[in-house]
């Protein structure tokens, strides 16, 4: 297997980038809203306020890893503070938008495409005044369903976390994720393939690379 020469922003599914900006991104409108330290509404997760760095991508390794014995490599998040394995060297990258309320989202992204196409991905994505727009993982399954695309869904707990595994098809595309929500934060692992992929076996590394995830890197 090999590192796709994508840039790690450009590996994200179209599903992963509808579910960010479903959680964090502003709604469109002729004028920005004003700042408002205290948002309105119901109570929702808070996370540290940290200092913006400035909209943009920041690329900060490309094909990196160091395989194993059987040609995995353990990811760990520049920026993200978490890890992952991955079945080929893979892309390590921080992405910083503009929100609502003059805050901004940072996504922290590892990824890789294999040799026959398949795209693993995790990232974590949070906002710097600590609010998301979900209450729970079920809620980003929800969407999907909404849409006529969502196939299944489960409970899931990993590492002590409460979460989500769903499956989506749409245009000759599956994608599974797995979603969790921490400390004002989501977590979403995904893997997404053709049926050429699944047929291939892209279906027997899912779990290898699900049970992989640490929220807190492994050293």
């Amino acid at each position: 297997m090999q590192v796709s020469s994508q840039q790690p922003g450009q590996q994200r599914s179209l599903f992963a980038l509808t579910i960010a900006g479903a959680l964090f991104l502003p709604s469109c409108s002729r004028e920005p809203p004003p700042p408002a330290p205290h948002p309105p509404g119901a109570p929702v997760a808070q996370a540290p306020r940290r200092a913006a760095p400035g909209p943009g991508t920041r690329i900060h390794r490309q094909g990196a890893g160091v395989p194993d014995e059987t040609g995995w490599c353990l990811a760990r998040s520049t920026e993200g503070g978490f890890s992952v394995r991955l079945p080929a060297a893979f892309n390590d990258s921080t992405v910083t938008s503009p929100a609502d309320g003059g805050a901004f989202v940072s996504t922290y992204l590892l990824g890789t495409t294999t040799d026959t196409g398949a795209r693993f991905a995790a990232f974590k994505a949070q906002r710097s005044d600590g609010r998301i727009n979900v209450v729970s993982p079920e809620a980003i399954a929800d969407r999907f369903e909404r849409e006529g695309k969502l196939r299944t869904r489960r409970p899931i707990v990993h590492d002590g976390l409460d979460g989500i595994e769903f499956e989506v098809e749409d245009q000759g595309q599956r994608e599974v994720f797995r979603c969790f929500l921490q400390d004002g934060a989501i977590y979403q692992l995904s893997v997404q393939g053709s049926k050429a992929d699944y047929d291939a076996g892209v279906e027997a590394l899912e779990d290898r690379f699900f049970e992989s995830f640490r929220a807190v890197a492994l050293p």
